[in-house]
């Protein structure tokens, strides 16, 4: 299940490269290309994927009690620093998943999805 989801992703976004103008230059181009430079086996592919749905899960959590907590001016810095803090904590996972080679390509693709991340929830 997992393995066919992350295929469709892959295809949508492909396919969304070339119908939309302009695109190429986005965040989501940026994610597209790192994600491809990790290079994932097909032996890491279920423990990535695992890995990478309780990161997503916990930069939800930890950014929207960034959000309850804060207010006004601060809201920005505190929602930055809890999708910070939620990637290196995956980092820390991943360690167990992939190479120190792939680990590299990882931190670049974590850095670009929280940005997009946060742009998209209108907090940049």
């Amino acid at each position: 299940m997992l393995k066919r989801r992350s295929l469709l992703c892959a295809v949508v976004t492909l396919g969304l490269i070339n119908i939309v103008p302009g695109y190429a230059d986005s965040l989501d181009s940026q994610l597209l290309k790192a994600y491809r430079k990790i290079g994932v086996g097909p032996d890491q592919t279920e423990a990535y994927a695992v890995a990478y749905e309780k990161f997503l899960k916990k930069r939800n959590a930890y950014v929207r009690r960034a959000l309850h907590r804060a207010s006004g001016e601060e809201v920005p810095v505190k929602t930055k620093k809890a999708a910070a803090r939620a990637a290196r904590g995956s980092m820390k996972v991943m360690r167990k998943v992939l190479s120190e080679h792939q680990l590299e390509y990882f931190e670049q693709y974590v850095k670009i999805s929280n940005k997009q991340f946060l742009r998209d929830a209108g907090l940049r």
